[in-house]
């Protein structure tokens, strides 16, 4: 069913304008998850020689877009304001270069466990990029820190906004919810 994700900027706004003082506003999306044609109403702008990859392509463009509109809004209502964007998966690529090609859920290769992260701040100047690995497995950990939250539960073992490199990176959780290596899963080819 088509339910695009710049259906949330209403109740976005509403947010925005409710009340004065600190507000922690989260926005689910789909973005570009699997059957990206049913978010782009088959559309896209660039065929890359499989409709679907065409249109997952179209979907990181809509995504990219609305993010955009968001970045505004928050600009718009003034004060102090961070947003965090992640991606919860990857995708295997099924039938690569091919007619049929086309993007799903998997946890067999590295790029199921490869997303998007980044932090945008109202008051930041500069890129920053961590160049080491960084696992979902510790996200607490790294949301708390961003957050400046403190609690006795949330381990806070390395600075996850550092190049410090983190023990215990390593591991992935499989769809059977086995812990697995990520160095000893292959690359898609």
């Amino acid at each position: 069913e088509y339910s695009p994700d710049d259906q949330l900027l209403p109740q976005l706004d509403a947010a925005l304008k409710q009340g004065d003082g600190k507000k922690f506003i989260v926005l689910h999306l789909m973005g570009s998850h699997p059957q990206a044609c049913v978010r782009t109403r088959d559309q896209y702008d660039i065929d890359a020689g499989a409709k679907e990859i065409s249109c997952y392509i179209k979907s990181i463009t809509m995504t990219d877009k609305l993010l955009g509109q968001i970045h505004d809004m928050a600009e718009r209502d003034g004060g102090d304001w961070p947003m965090m964007y992640f991606s919860d998966h990857g995708l295997s690529y099924i039938n690569k270069d091919t007619v049929g090609a086309y993007l799903t859920h998997g946890d067999k290769t590295r790029e199921n466990y490869e997303v998007p992260f980044f932090i945008v701040d109202k008051h930041q100047k500069d890129r920053v990029i961590i160049p080491v690995r960084r696992s979902g497995l510790r996200f607490l950990e790294t949301f708390s820190q961003w957050m400046k939250i403190r609690d006795p539960e949330i381990v806070q073992s390395c600075d996850m906004f550092s190049a410090e490199n983190c023990s215990q990176v390593d591991q992935v959780l499989n769809f059977q919810g086995q812990l697995m290596n990520y160095d000893e899963l292959p690359l898609v080819k």
